[in-house]
């Protein structure tokens, strides 16, 4: 069994072209440093991804056991991609995070996102405004879009004393 846990329609933004617009803003901090793919979510003039955040921290807390480690950070981090414009990297988080969440705030068309977990693999396909919650360590990669506009997900971390084995018993 690969551990995820899912919750769909998570957050649906009243005025979603404006949050499209703020993080395609944020991209131009970090285009020419870090490809402009996957980048920090520093300005929020409307206050979207605090409260994204807060959502999500609340969320985990309903389902999980932890306690938050003082390094904890509520930065949201954007992936933004196209059917030309894309990486598909497998990777894990397991050196910045012991929860981790990716909110699907657009998807064109198709798309999809690939876990690993000890020789398993799953292929899933999110829906718009859905947030996948999954441990650190657990092996993914984006895959390309196949229709016109742009895939928007958004990563939220939380940092735990607990390991993601004592966080994540309750889904294997």
């Amino acid at each position: 069994m690969i551990p995820i846990c899912s919750k769909k329609n998570f957050f649906v933004p009243k005025e979603k072209n404006k949050i499209i617009d703020l993080v395609l803003y944020n991209q131009k901090y970090f285009e020419k440093e870090l490809g402009g793919y996957n980048y920090p979510i520093l300005e929020d003039n409307n206050n979207f991804f605090n409260q994204l955040y807060s959502l999500y921290y609340e969320f985990c807390q309903s389902i999980f056991k932890f306690t938050v480690h003082p390094n904890n950070s509520n930065t949201c981090w954007a992936y933004l991609s196209d059917r030309l414009n894309f990486a598909e990297v497998w990777h894990n988080h397991i050196n910045t995070s012991t929860i981790n969440g990716v909110y699907y705030l657009n998807i064109p068309d198709k798309t999809s996102i690939d876990f690993e977990h000890n020789g398993k693999y799953l292929n899933y396909e999110p829906s718009e405004f859905e947030l996948i919650i999954f441990p650190n360590h657990l092996d993914h990669k984006p895959n390309r879009c196949s229709g016109d506009g742009y895939r928007i997900s958004i990563n939220m971390e939380i940092i735990c004393y607990e390991s993601t084995d004592e966080i994540f018993s309750r889904l294997i």
